[in-house]
């Protein structure tokens, strides 16, 4: 009686909660139509003839970027990438818009670009001081759709548009309920929230999917709101996954209708003959915008390999091991007695279909029994869920167990895959310092190695091959200098009693001991 009584008590309580929230809910129903909230911001931002006005704009801006998904612990504290200087030009009346970027990095590597992005509405390129290239469809893409979102005359465009408003019921937005409206242009699809009081826009959100978080909230937040020619411009913007922060723009100086150089936009007529259409319907927006931040985007159609080569293949080491290369991203196909073994999973859905195949082509009979995951980073993960559908085992270095179940249970409902649409249990294997996967073709020894880049990190030693599998501390043929990952990786193999007959990375390609040898000779 007395735990009914308990249970009896906590019903109550949460009844209570629940009706609390009810009447929230209902005092901050939206009562104005999708049109009269629209109207209601914009002529909070200045009215529609000063918006009306607005031709153009040029700026300056300091701009600071983070990932999430590159941070040293999982799900930690995300990776500082670096600061940026950016001036953008943007002719309204013509569509068109340039963007230069001047960039330091601190990660991956410590390094500076400076670059511009032109972009129309059918084609784009990117100039650097070795020339220009035309940009991707998907970047062009991901570039418009960004730009329309942080237009000051976005507002405008969907009043004029009344048939591509919908309603929407109050959102959330760091803990706020804030009335919102939907903006359907084309392919874009935005989410407009507004301030209770002020009626500005107080964020834009598009829904994207991410290959490892699944279904994610991508936030545009505007502050710091100050008045130019008579329109209230945000001169603070901050980018928010799933209410993370992954970029911060801050506002220098802003010009409305300033005048343009004849050249601004000038795209060569190579650059023009090879620009594709901006991509249609489905787009890796989140891939996209946020290795552009990380300065690690293959500016490709097809993602996984440049769209210039035949694509991935598979290389034999040996008789019984594959190297899976020909894009940006490798894996390592290792056959056994009875079974397969694969290292890493990069990227996606697509990169893990293929490798899958491949395998199951190459040895016939022998299904994949084990997925070894290095560590836990994105761009060597983001295909992991395939061979969970598969029904294959995933093998990771403590503490890297618990972010992987997270992963695997994460929904997928934009843009289903395989575990989306076939859900199974994930059977995850955790070691802490070292396991051997042992049977008559020989012994496969995985070690975690204390290293600069990522906790959990472990590599692979193929004994009977001497063949050592590793992921971003040294990418072999791409790396050539003695940075402090490659150290830690050439100090762990020494502390392992390890030398290598070869090495094969998850970047790069396949070299032998002295090239490694070599580079840790330069002083």
């Amino acid at each position: 009686m007395k735990r009914f009584f308990c249970f009896g008590k906590f019903m109550l309580s949460a009844l209570t909660v629940l009706s609390a929230l009810a009447a929230q809910l209902a005092a901050h129903a939206q009562s104005a139509s999708p049109v009269e909230v629209v109207e209601q911001a914009v002529a909070a931002v200045g009215g529609v003839a000063a918006l009306r006005s607005v031709k153009g704009l040029s700026l300056k801006a300091d701009a600071q970027f983070w990932e999430p998904q590159q941070s040293y612990v999982a799900d930690g504290e995300p990776r500082f990438i670096g600061d940026s200087r950016l001036s953008l030009t943007w002719d309204g009346e013509k569509d068109l818009s340039r963007s230069d970027w001047d960039r330091k990095f601190e990660y991956p590597f410590v390094e500076e670009k400076k670059y511009s992005e032109i972009v129309s509405p059918r084609y784009g390129a990117v100039s650097t001081a070795k020339g220009e290239v035309p940009m991707s469809d998907i970047r062009v893409a991901a570039y418009r759709r960004e730009l329309e979102g942080a237009s000051p005359v976005l507002l405008l465009k969907a009043l004029d548009a009344p048939q591509k408003l919908s309603s929407l019921p109050d959102q959330i937005l760091d803990g706020k309920l804030l009335p919102s409206v939907v903006f359907s242009d084309g392919d874009f699809k935005f989410t407009v929230l507004f301030d209770r009081s002020t009626k500005l826009p107080a964020a834009v959100r598009t829904l994207d999917d991410d290959w490892v978080y699944g279904d994610v909230n991508y936030d545009l937040v505007f502050d710091d709101w100050r008045s130019v020619d008579g329109v209230k411009i945000p001169y603070s913007q901050t980018y928010k996954v799933n209410n993370t922060v992954v970029g911060r723009v801050k506002y220098r100086e802003i010009e409305i209708n300033p005048p343009i150089a004849a050249d601004t936009f000038a795209i060569s007529d190579e650059a023009r003959r090879d620009a594709i259409t901006p991509a249609q319907g489905s787009v890796p927006y989140q891939w996209v915008i946020r290795r552009l931040f990380l300065g690690r985007f293959l500016d490709s159609n097809t993602v996984n390999y440049p769209s210039s080569t035949t694509g991935l293949k598979l290389v034999e080491l040996s008789p019984n091991v594959q190297f899976v290369t020909g894009g940006s991203h490798n894996s390592l196909i290792v056959a056994r007695k009875d079974h397969l073994i694969v290292f890493d999973a990069p990227i996606n859905e697509w990169q893990s279909r293929w490798t899958i195949d491949a395998a199951k082509a190459k040895y016939p009979g022998k299904p994949i029994k084990y997925l070894v995951l290095t560590h836990h980073h994105n761009d060597h993960t983001g295909g992991a869920r395939t061979y969970v559908a598969e029904g294959v085992a995933i093998i990771v270095a403590a503490p890297n167990k618990a972010h992987f179940e997270t992963v695997f249970l994460a929904q997928h409902t934009i843009s289903p895959d395989e575990l989306q649409k076939d859900p199974k249990r994930a059977n995850i294997i955790e070691f802490d310092d070292h396991v051997t996967l042992d049977d008559e073709f020989g012994e496969i020894n995985l070690y975690k190695i204390v290293n600069p880049h990522a906790e959990g990190m472990l590599i692979g030693h193929l004994v009977n091959e001497n063949i050592v599998w590793v992921t971003d501390l040294y990418s072999p043929i791409r790396d050539e200098d003695r940075s402090e990952m490659f150290v830690s990786f050439y100090e762990g193999l020494k502390k392992l009693g390890i030398a290598p007959g070869r090495i094969a990375g998850g970047h790069g390609g396949v070299v032998p001991r002295s090239e490694m040898e070599a580079i840790m000779a330069k002083r």
